[in-house]
C-alpha cells in the first residue's frame, strides 16, 4: 500500500505555487547570514587552531569561514532583511495548515566520507526559525534513490509549533509503521 493510501484524505487540496526565483533569494540569503556569523563567532578560534592542527576542522567550514570574511556588513544587513521577508512569506502561506511535508533532501545521502549531503531542503526553515523534523519511512513506503538508499521526509511549522511537529510525526510514524492486529 502507498503512503498517501493510508493516510486520511484532506477534504480540500491546497495547491501554493511559489516563483523559484523568491525561493532562490531565501536561500543565498541564509547562505550569506550563516557564512558571515559563522566567520564573526569562529573566525579568530578557527584561524588558531587550524594553524596548530589543519585536519581540526572540516574543509567545507573553513571555507565557509572564509567566504564569510568576505560579506560585508551592507550585504549581511541585506540577506537579514530578505531573512525577514522570507518569515513573513511562509508565515502567511502556513498559518493556514498546522504544518507542511516536503521531502528532507534532494537525493539519497552521501557516502559517510562526502559529508552530510544538501542542506536545500532545510535551509529556508532554518532561515526562517521553524521547527522542521526529518523522519525516515519505513522499507515498505521509502522513497528510494538511484543507489537504493532512503530520502526522508520533513515535517515543518511555523516558529513555536514545535509540539505540533511532533505531533504530527507521531501520529504519522503510527500511520505508517502500524502493524494490523498490533495495539
Amino acid at each position: 500500500k502507498r503512503l498517501c493510501d493510508q493516510i486520511p484524505q484532506p477534504k480540500h487540496l491546497i495547491v501554493e505555487h511559489v516563483e523559484i526565483e523568491r525561493i532562490e533569494a531565501f536561500q543565498k540569503a541564509h547562505a550569506t547570514i550563516y557564512d558571515y556569523e559563522l566567520s564573526k563567532n569562529l573566525g579568530d578560534l578557527l584561524g588558531q587552531e587550524t594553524a596548530q592542527d589543519p585536519g581540526k576542522i572540516s574543509q567545507e567550514t573553513f571555507e565557509a569561514v572564509q567566504r564569510g570574511k568576505l560579506i560585508s556588513d551592507l550585504a549581511y544587513h541585506r540577506a537579514l532583511q530578505v531573512k525577514e521577508e522570507a518569515v513573513g512569506y511562509f508565515t502567511n502561506l502556513l498559518s493556514h495548515f498546522h504544518a507542511l511535508i516536503t521531502p528532507a533532501a534532494t537525493g539519497e545521502p552521501p557516502k559517510f566520507e562526502e559529508g552530510t549531503g544538501d542542506a536545500t531542503c532545510n535551509s529556508i526553515w532554518t532561515l526562517c526559525g521553524f521547527p522542521a523534523l526529518s523522519l525516515p519511512l519505513p522499507e515498505s513506503h521509502a522513497i528510494l534513490g538511484p543507489n537504493g538508499l532512503p530520502v526522508g521526509i520533513q515535517i515543518v511549522s511555523l516558529a513555536g509549533r514545535d509540539g505540533i511537529v511532533l505531533d504530527i510525526a507521531d501520529w504519522l510514524e503510527a500511520q505508517i509503521y502500524h502493524v494490523p492486529g498490533d495495539h
